[in-house]
């Protein structure tokens, strides 16, 4: 690009140090000068901030901002945000190898092409291979229900959308961004506000700020040309299955805060869809009557949210919540759940 935007990279991490080094060097070979780094470490122990300091005094572009303590993701994506003075930020995990050296330059040539997208995602590589996990997300049958966009579903979708998906030459809209590396525009943070810290300690935040940019008229993409590499269970592995209760009364929150009330049926849904992947994974019931307990319990505060969020409300919830997975995908996905879960037992 002739004219490189600024842009603010946000990485939170803590206790790190299997992943730092790859995040780092890979990252500093970016091949795109105006850019920006703030790690955000929230009291590591092990050795991720002897090597922050090793990086950091390698590179002007680090900065680095550290905690004695865990703040939820929300919070520590939000203290970067505060800190950036650019164009687009980047809110990033701390497992990503950036093996693709123009990947921030397509996501900023797609964000320069459209003034009403919001937000961009990369395809997700895994680790090791060239299978794309991940583009991004879908809306389910029912929201917050929300299907993961891979190549592999291009013949399932109408013929337009499933032919640019299959060629993966030019962006391709979604629902919402999937959290692991996403870039933003500022001017639309300033407009609809940042992420909710009240997710802590960790899921859904993305989900619900996304959701919010949509209803305020924006759009989001996955740019396929963009490559970046995930290690996909690095926080399920760190935070155990517990995760499933932060999602899932997260999910039901934003359901609150950002359905139209005539579309509040979506939430009995969702909850009877999570019962009945209880009894497949399985995982304690326990989970399921936690989150509606935590959302009966602050209801009052989530309302006063949703007052501010139908405020910023332009389109009906037909636009805010597409494109949706056609049936056919959500059944395609579900085998290879179903074949997932079974190979995992034996």
């Amino acid at each position: 690009m002739k004219n490189e935007p600024p842009v603010t990279i946000v990485i939170p991490t803590v206790n790190n140090e299997r992943f730092i080094d790859s995040l780092m060097t890979t990252l500093l070979k970016t091949n795109y000068s105006n850019f920006e780094i703030v790690v955000i470490d929230n009291g590591s122990k092990d050795n991720t901030r002897r090597k922050l300091f090793h990086y950091a005094s390698q590179s002007t572009k680090i900065r680095l901002i550290l905690k004695e303590k865990l703040d939820p993701l929300a919070r520590n994506w939000n203290d970067g945000i505060k800190l950036s003075k650019a164009k687009y930020v980047v809110l990033a995990n701390d497992d990503l190898k950036f093996s693709m050296p123009k990947w921030l330059t397509k996501l900023v040539e797609a964000m320069e092409s459209d003034p009403n997208i919001c937000g961009a995602n990369p395809s997700f590589l895994d680790w090791v291979g060239k299978d794309v996990k991940t583009m991004g997300l879908l809306c389910g049958p029912f929201p917050p229900l929300r299907i993961h966009l891979t190549p592999s579903m291009a013949p399932y979708f109408p013929k337009d959308y499933g032919k640019k998906l299959d060629t993966r030459n030019e962006p391709l809209s979604l629902w919402v961004l999937y959290g692991a590396l996403m870039i933003l525009r500022m001017s639309t943070l300033e407009e609809v506000g940042i992420l909710d810290e009240d997710y802590a300690p960790i899921f859904g935040e993305e989900i619900d700020l996304v959701w919010r940019m949509r209803l305020a008229g924006y759009k989001v993409v996955t740019v396929p040309e963009s490559f970046v590499r995930h290690y996909f269970s690095s926080t399920t592995s760190r935070m155990g299955s517990k995760l499933i209760e932060y999602d899932l009364r997260h999910l039901i929150n934003s359901d609150i805060k950002n359905l139209k009330a005539s579309n509040f049926v979506s939430i009995p849904l969702f909850v009877f869809c999570h019962i009945i992947n209880s009894l497949l994974v399985p995982y304690p019931m326990s989970y399921i009557f936690n989150a509606i307990k935590w959302n009966v319990k602050n209801m009052r505060w989530t309302l006063l949210k949703r007052r501010n969020v139908q405020q910023l409300r332009r389109v009906d919830d037909k636009f805010a919540l597409s494109p949706k997975a056609p049936l056919s995908a959500l059944i395609r996905r579900y085998i290879e759940y179903k074949r997932k879960i079974n190979w995992a037992s034996k």
